[in-house]
């Protein structure tokens, strides 16, 4: 399958991860097992994903745009993009950050984002979910395929972690 996606494919990037901690399930299982944890000096990824309860869907969707504004316009975000899978309704998100510190700054310390944790507590949006973060070990090639961009803003085309 990665043979035909790359013949398809005009640019590509692979990031090499290690779990550093996760918390939830994906489908009932944990994906991760018992990541090892451990102090971070560079890049780390954040992986959400969820399956919705219908029935508190519209709610959610509701609840996105002043996060996404928000997340747009963070200190440290180097890429960010939306993950979906069938059936509609379970989504999940990837961002990739300078360090652990500019991810738990936005995480728990950002209004929009702060409040979205607590709806997600009372509204109970997820029938499962997932939260796992990645240690970057290694970025190899085009990263404009993830929208990465360095701290002055510009993106960073084909260079390494």
């Amino acid at each position: 399958m990665a043979r035909a996606w790359s013949g398809l494919a005009r640019a590509g990037v692979r990031l090499d991860l290690r779990p550093l901690t996760s918390r939830g399930e994906w489908s009932g299982r944990r994906p991760f097992g018992e990541p090892a944890g451990g102090r971070v000096t560079g890049p780390v990824l954040a992986l959400t994903r969820a399956r919705l309860r219908p029935t508190r869907a519209l709610t959610f969707w509701r609840a996105v745009p002043p996060v996404a504004a928000a997340l747009h316009a963070a200190p440290g975000l180097l890429a960010r993009f939306g993950v979906g899978e069938a059936p509609l309704g379970w989504q999940g998100t990837v961002s990739v950050w300078r360090d652990a510190a500019d991810l738990v700054a936005f995480a728990y310390r950002h209004p929009e984002h702060r409040a979205a944790i607590t709806r997600t507590e009372t509204q109970r949006w997820y029938a499962e979910e997932l939260f796992a973060r990645f240690e970057v070990r290694d970025v190899v090639g085009d990263r404009t395929v993830l929208g990465w961009v360095t701290d002055d803003g510009d993106p960073a085309k084909g260079e390494r972690a």
